[in-house]
């Protein structure tokens, strides 16, 4: 069974060098098409295979909606639902009781 493709097309943007502050420029056509701004908050994520590794940057935003979507779909309920009703009902700070 193959997976879905989670993008519809993979441009280069061109290519970077880190500088001695561990520093990358986003190249300006890279921040326009994707509307990246100064003081945007950017989140890395990596991920290595076999030694083959890549790093994937994505606003805080879209990482937020897609764990949203997973919750309402594993639970049938909104994020901020379940976090409120287990607050209400102490399971998110008390430990479960024992049976004896």
């Amino acid at each position: 069974m193959h997976g879905h493709r989670m993008f519809d097309q993979v441009e280069f943007y061109g290519a970077a060098v880190v500088s001695e502050k561990g520093q990358v420029i986003i190249p300006a056509e890279l921040r326009k098409r994707f509307d990246i701004n100064t003081g945007d908050r950017l989140l890395m994520i990596g991920a290595e295979k076999k030694g083959v590794w890549g790093i994937f940057l994505t606003r805080s935003e879209v990482v937020s909606n897609v764990v949203s979507q997973m919750v309402q779909s594993m639970f049938g309920a909104e994020l901020d639902e379940i976090l409120e009703t287990g607050k209400n009902e102490g399971s998110l700070s008390e430990e479960p009781e024992k049976s004896e």
